[in-house]
């Protein structure tokens, strides 16, 4: 995976030609997006965040339909900045298909959720800018 981060809040996702596409479930009622999420969970995790994968309808912090996925922190003492990371176009087009196509999938990051991490926003920069990842402004 290709991160690309701009301290606003938008994380730039692609894939690199030498990694697998990410295959859908094959089964009726599920998030094509879920594995495509899993798998950005497990590097960003490795990079520093502490993120779990949830479904937005059974979450009650944002707004979508039943299966609806997105990462966010995984309680309000953890160490890793406290972030929500989502797909905002989940209604006009599966985050997935654009990113096995090679397409960049523009995610949004919400900042410091339970308002206890002032430097939250800091804690997410430094993340990336160790990888050099950030986009020059």
């Amino acid at each position: 995976m290709i991160l690309s981060y701009d301290s606003s809040g938008l994380l730039l996702v692609q894939r690199d030609s030498s990694d697998p596409k990410i295959r859908k479930p094959g089964w009726e009622g599920t998030d094509p997006d879920s594995t495509f999420f899993y798998q950005l969970k497990k590097v960003l995790n490795k990079k520093g965040f502490t993120l779990i994968k949830s479904r937005i309808s059974k979450d009650g912090h944002l707004f979508g339909n039943d299966n609806t996925t997105y990462l966010r922190v995984s309680h309000s003492k953890s160490n890793g900045p406290h972030v929500i990371i989502y797909d905002a176009n989940y209604a006009i087009r599966l985050a997935v298909d654009d990113y096995n196509a090679g397409k960049v999938v523009k995610l949004s990051v919400l900042f410091d959720i339970f308002s206890k991490q002032v430097d939250c926003k800091q804690k997410v920069d430094k993340i990336f800018n160790q990888d050099r990842i950030l986009i020059p402004a």
